[in-house]
């Protein structure tokens, strides 16, 4: 698992909690938890909603362990 082999801390729960799948459970630099479940080969991440306090450090978190590309930011005009 990417967030093993990076050096993040993951709590893998044991079978009598996750039944038939592997769950494993971490937290990004703002704390979000993130689930993961899947099979010795494949995984997946449950969908989620981030609030982040560090954009950047996010950022830099996500495209490190899913390879993923950041999108501009969404500016919410009602806080105006």
């Amino acid at each position: 698992m990417r967030m093993q082999d990076a050096k993040y801390p993951v709590r893998m729960l044991d079978a009598a909690q996750s039944g038939p799948f592997q769950i494993a459970i971490a937290h990004d630099p703002s704390g979000n938890a993130i689930e993961f479940a899947g099979t010795t080969r494949k995984w997946a991440v449950g969908g989620a909603k981030l609030i982040v306090s560090d954009r950047q450090k996010a950022e830099e978190f996500y495209t490190k362990i899913f390879n993923a590309i950041p999108r501009p930011a969404l500016q919410d005009t009602r806080l105006r």
